[in-house]
């Protein structure tokens, strides 16, 4: 019952952060396990920013630190990244009305007549991100038009990913890359428009048709590895 108590703490306070654990129900699954791992990636991989009671959950950290972290990527550095995870938590308005911040990205993008909170707004807020950073972005609500902007990089972090959906190639979804799990064959990704906010999320490797990084800007190193055993979680 404890566990469960806990579970639900911590599942509780990566949601109000922006990152999917799925239901909301105390049992650490897959989803919470993943979203554990994006949090751990974006804080250094430091169990310290857990406040409170939820460091008590520090044993089921552990197992998913141990099992997800080894080979995490670091936080990227890149101002357009650091507006981005500014962001999380930002989400659509049920009903009629129209969160404002949303229709501010599409303006920011030169792309003001769009006018509800409804429309497809992936590419808005990476445009928006890279705009506030100073990196001139496509100016376009397509995800795929960011296929051929910048240089090809590979998934690094911070970088602008394009990823396919279905066998339309116009259409697609388009985010920052925060980690890549080779082994699952997944890569995380911060984003706008997954579940209706920004928030984090996981995706298949095999969607991933292009990373791209703004032409002129300096690269931050690839990856860096982690040992499951020399940075153990702590409870203190």
């Amino acid at each position: 019952m404890t566990f469960h108590k806990y579970t639900v703490q911590l599942q509780d306070k990566l949601t109000r952060m922006g990152y999917r654990v799925g239901s909301i129900d105390g049992v650490a699954g897959p989803k919470t396990e993943k979203a554990l791992r994006a949090f751990l990636v974006v804080n250094g991989n430091k169990f310290r920013t857990f406040a409170g009671p939820v460091l008590t959950v520090a044993g089921h950290a552990r197992a998913a630190y141990r099992k997800h972290v080894e080979k995490a990527v670091i936080r990227p550095e890149s101002p357009w990244f650091a507006h981005a995870v500014n962001q999380l938590g930002v989400s659509e308005y049920a009903g009629d009305e129209h969160n404002p911040t949303i229709l501010g990205w599409f303006e920011k993008i030169a792309s003001p007549w769009f006018v509800t909170d409804e429309t497809p707004w992936c590419a808005a807020f990476v445009g928006a991100m890279l705009e506030d950073a100073g990196i001139d972005s496509t100016k376009s609500a397509r995800a795929r038009s960011y296929e051929n902007w910048g240089d090809e990089c590979g998934e690094l972090p911070g970088s602008v990913a394009v990823l396919s959906r279905g066998n339309n190639p116009k259409q697609g979804h388009v985010g920052f890359v925060v980690a890549v799990d080779e082994a699952d064959g997944m890569v995380c990704l911060l984003g706008g428009n997954q579940g209706d906010a920004v928030s984090m999320d996981w995706f298949p490797l095999r969607r991933v048709v292009t990373c791209r990084w703004p032409t002129g800007c300096a690269r931050p190193e690839n990856a860096v590895s982690m040992s499951a055993t020399g940075d153990e979680p702590t409870t203190d």
